[in-house]
């Protein structure tokens, strides 16, 4: 016939297992869910270079093209608009 052992083996088995590992991965998702400290200070060194690249970017442009890139940019549109017109 069965132990005791048996017996307590099969109720951890069918009722007391799978409530504890339910349990386990809840709280684990619940972890992977938040943000940690250390990935909050690697955000902010991110958004510093980004500023910081943004700001080597536009002295670049102003270096590059002294004139506003918009209003060149526009006036070549309009050109070749212009000249797809004649052609047509």
């Amino acid at each position: 016939m069965m132990s005791g052992f048996s017996i307590a083996l099969i109720l951890f088995v069918v009722f007391v297992m799978p409530v504890w590992i339910m349990a386990h991965y809840s709280s684990k998702k619940q972890k992977l869910k938040q943000v940690s400290e250390e990935d909050i200070d690697v955000l902010e060194d991110l958004l510093a270079t980004l500023d910081r690249l943004e700001g080597r970017l536009n002295t670049l442009e102003k270096l590059v093209f002294p004139t506003d890139i918009s209003s060149s940019k526009g006036k070549a549109d309009t050109d070749s608009d212009q000249s797809d017109r004649g052609a047509a």
